[in-house]
């Protein structure tokens, strides 16, 4: 049987489609797997942040439609830029083992001298890439003189604008970096406790039909169940705050032998609220976890905020 698999054509989302195929076509010889490139809003738009053109689901709301219509059989996406849940009649299948988590700090100029820490390395006043909210919030609550710049495109795009524009630096997703085979860029890697990436970050989600009970089965087989159970607790720390572009959210989860360690990140929309908030419960229990993180930080918010 042939299963054609949609993807974005960036060269990120093509590079992650590919690796998903590979493993499938070793794993099932029997079948074949093609990619079929869809041009979504998100690739359309690029002069606007994302929360002004409609969040996180512009990226995918016409793969989804081609699944609901059996144009394709499957999707691969990145899990960080999907929506808390999938539409009606889809599905995520059990998540597959994650990239690397972290953030990684790109330099326009390679550090002269050795940093106290990564956010050391960039001059007083820098300015510094990203259109994420997330990545604004934290840059700005670790070094209020930076200057966030707002910068959209693919990773390579990216990184020329960085030098085309003068910046100092950028930040971005360490999995995309290693996936494109340019860790050569990465001059720092962020501790993920204390610069929290997005939830599920470096992991990929594979989306298909609900009743396509044979192919998710397949797709299950070769999942990592260490990645399944941290990918799933930062998506419940998600659903709980109902994160998406407007609100800066991050959340982190690992384990440690039997236990969840988690970093659960809450910010307010105009940027006056920033919290973190960290914990560890019986590895059984993350989720749990992940929605105390998030109530307790929806309660700081709420008290700073005076709401």
């Amino acid at each position: 049987m042939e299963y054609i698999v949609g993807s974005r054509g960036s060269a990120l989302a093509l590079a992650q489609t590919q690796w998903v195929i590979d493993r499938l076509q070793a794993a099932y010889p029997q079948h074949r797997f093609s990619v079929a490139v869809i041009t979504t809003r998100g690739d359309r738009i690029l002069d606007r942040p994302l929360d002004q053109v409609g969040g996180k689901g512009i990226f995918v709301r016409e793969i989804e439609q081609q699944l609901l219509d059996g144009a394709i059989q499957m999707a691969v996406h990145s899990l960080k830029d999907m929506p808390a849940a999938p539409p009606e009649g889809l599905c995520y299948t059990r998540f597959w083992r994650r990239q690397d988590p972290r953030e990684a700090l790109v330099l326009a100029k390679p550090a002269a001298f050795p940093a106290a820490s990564p956010l050391a390395a960039l001059p007083q006043g820098a300015s510094v890439g990203t259109g994420s909210k997330r990545r604004i919030a934290q840059l700005l609550a670790l070094r209020p003189d930076l200057r966030p710049a707002p910068i959209r495109g693919n990773v390579g795009t990216r990184i020329e604008k960085m030098h085309a524009q003068g910046m100092d630096g950028l930040v971005l997703a360490a999995a995309g970096l290693r996936r494109l085979e340019m860790e050569n860029q990465i001059a720092f890697l962020l501790d993920p406790d204390q610069f929290v990436p997005a939830p599920g970050q470096g992991t990929l989600a594979l989306e298909v039909a609900a009743e396509n009970t044979e192919l998710r089965a397949m797709l299950d087989s070769l999942s990592d169940p260490e990645t399944h159970l941290c990918a799933a607790a930062e998506r419940a720390f998600l659903a709980r705050v109902d994160g998406g572009c407007h609100l800066p959210v991050g959340a982190y989860c690992r384990l440690e032998g039997d236990r969840a360690v988690m970093t659960g990140l809450l910010g307010s929309a105009d940027g006056g609220f920033v919290g973190w908030q960290r914990g560890q419960a019986p590895a059984a229990q993350a989720e749990q976890l992940a929605l105390e993180l998030a109530d307790r930080l929806l309660a700081r918010r709420k008290e700073a905020c005076g709401q």
